[in-house]
């Protein structure tokens, strides 16, 4: 048995082939990212095709961080993506074999026996019309949405104009949450790199003033509400809901067949608000080719700790911790 692990150089090329993949193409197969993680962290990679006996093949991401090589750091997916069937557990052994250093490919399948398997993906398969998208939602969902339409808020949609909007609802909101935040520049960065899809922020407002904001991306039928945060003091306005419904819709008028909430951590609150919409639910298992000593994920305690340390020391410390845990 032969393997292979060719990089690819055009961009036409890799997308062409994820048109004609049977699997759920994601934001973190765009060949672009490539150069956001060269750009801010210095990161090489790479959009690659890993063959079997120059017959099966799969394409997959691999960014060479300082941890060894990832497909994708700092975002759920990665994965193999093959238009054949090549089998990913057999990939995965292949790809530890094939690179120096350690391996970890986020996917929706299980390829390791060393895997963190705590996080769910949901997502809709959205309908061709609005009338019909909002048709589909409970009738709970359907009031409280009308509800949140009427409180009096609007929406922006934009890019770098929205950006100081936007990291002032997020900067405040990841401190209420306990978990370290990006810099500034991070979201500048992929604003200004992103390309093949949408990088776009919704920002909503109420009586001029920023209340809730999310930063999307978007690559071929996806379409991802990557970062989320709103004001909590204006929770009674249904802000969650009023900015959600508008991602949808605009992702139903862009024409995309998925609209993505993200990930959520299993029995948590915001898993409970999203299955809400009634979307589908994937496992997301984190493979690791390799035991690993800690899961910060796992600790919670360093949440409560966060929360509860000076503003003026998470402000600075929060954009080196958030880019360092991949």
């Amino acid at each position: 048995m032969v393997w292979e692990l060719i990089k690819c150089d055009g961009d036409d090329e890799w997308e062409e082939y994820l048109k004609r993949s049977n699997g759920l193409v994601t934001i973190a197969h765009n060949p672009t990212l490539i150069s956001f993680f060269s750009k801010y962290f210095g990161f090489d990679g790479g959009n690659y095709f890993l063959c079997k006996n120059k017959t099966e093949m799969a394409a997959i991401v691999l960014i060479n961080t300082s941890k060894g090589f990832m497909s994708v750091p700092h975002l759920s997916y990665g994965g193999f993506i093959s238009s054949n069937g090549l089998n990913p557990l057999e990939g995965f052994e292949a790809l530890t074999g094939l690179l120096e250093g350690d391996l970890e490919i986020r996917s929706f399948d299980k390829l390791s026996e060393y895997c963190f398997d705590k996080k769910i993906a949901t997502y809709l398969t959205l309908k061709d019309e609005i009338d019909a998208q909002f048709s589909d939602l409970t009738s709970n969902m359907r009031r409280k949405t009308r509800k949140a339409i009427k409180n009096g808020m609007n929406i922006q949609v934009g890019g770098l104009d929205l950006l100081s909007d936007f990291y002032s609802i997020y900067q405040g909101n990841m401190k209420k949450l306990g978990s370290p935040h990006f810099s500034i520049g991070f979201f500048k960065c992929l604003l200004e790199s992103y390309g093949r899809g949408e990088a776009k922020i919704f920002c909503t407002y109420h009586e001029g003033k920023p209340i809730g904001g999310a930063f999307v991306l978007s690559y071929l039928d996806y379409f991802e509400n990557c970062w989320f945060s709103t004001d909590q003091r204006f929770n009674g306005l249904y802000t969650s809901i009023y900015l959600y419904w508008e991602m949808i819709k605009y992702a139903v008028n862009g024409g995309y067949k998925y609209f993505s909430f993200g990930r959520s951590s299993e029995n948590s609150s915001l898993l409970a608000f999203k299955r809400h919409w009634k979307p589908e639910e994937r496992r997301l298992y984190f493979n690791y080719s390799a035991p690993q000593k800690l899961q910060l994920r796992e600790q919670k305690y360093l949440s409560t700790c966060w929360r509860y340390l000076p503003g003026v020391f998470t402000d600075k410390l929060g954009p080196i911790i958030a880019e360092r845990i991949y």
